[in-house]
């Protein structure tokens, strides 16, 4: 079988050329060209239940961790972060859980200077957090 990044770079990687792409498919952050001497690095991650987490994890260690995660990525790279984008897909929205989520994910915007700057959830969730 072949391996995660086996089937990225085989299936994915000849996508991304364009030219204002300096590194593409295939690693942890994208490299964007913009002005000159000027670059955009961005990143983006998933955590998945019962592979980087476990089911019983407390809503604030994800929140936390997958703000984390993104923050090392962008660190690997030699990144000063400006910003990040959350999307949050669950089977079921409880609020509780959710405010959790969220208590998580705003320490680690505070210790990281990360702040979340889009990427609101998707309708369903909207519609059950708030019926």
């Amino acid at each position: 079988m072949p391996s995660e990044f086996d089937l990225i770079y085989r299936h994915f990687a000849h996508l991304g050329a364009g030219p204002a792409v300096e590194l593409s498919v295939g690693d942890d952050c994208a490299i964007l060209k913009l002005e000159p001497g000027e670059r955009l690095i961005t990143s983006l991650d998933t955590l998945v239940e019962g592979v980087h987490f476990l089911p019983d994890t407390f809503p604030e260690i994800i929140g936390y961790r997958a703000v984390a995660t993104a923050a090392s990525d962008l660190a690997a790279m030699g990144a000063r972060p400006l910003g990040m984008t959350i999307a949050l897909t669950l089977p079921d929205a409880e609020e509780f859980w959710v405010h959790s989520f969220s208590q998580g994910l705003a320490e680690a915007v505070s210790e990281y200077s990360l702040p979340l700057v889009g990427g609101i959830p998707p309708a369903a969730l909207s519609r059950s957090v708030c019926r």
